[in-house]
């Protein structure tokens, strides 16, 4: 038996809402000011440690 319409809108909900969650998360990370600060252990900042990665892993849906 196929979906239907109700179902396949509900489960690309569910997914948009998933995305949504993943992309606000990154946005979080990046608008944390102490993201921005450095660290004495390593001389990087959280931003600097991560070099857009978390962004790029989330754009290609590849989250952590």
């Amino acid at each position: 038996m196929s979906k239907s319409y109700l179902q396949t809108l509900e489960e690309d909900y569910l997914r948009i809402e998933h995305e949504n969650q993943r992309y606000k998360e990154a946005l979080e990370f990046y608008a944390n000011g102490i993201n921005y600060q450095v660290f004495i252990e390593n001389g990087k900042s959280n931003i600097e440690h991560d070099g857009g990665s978390k962004a790029r892993r989330e754009l290609k849906g590849e989250s952590t």
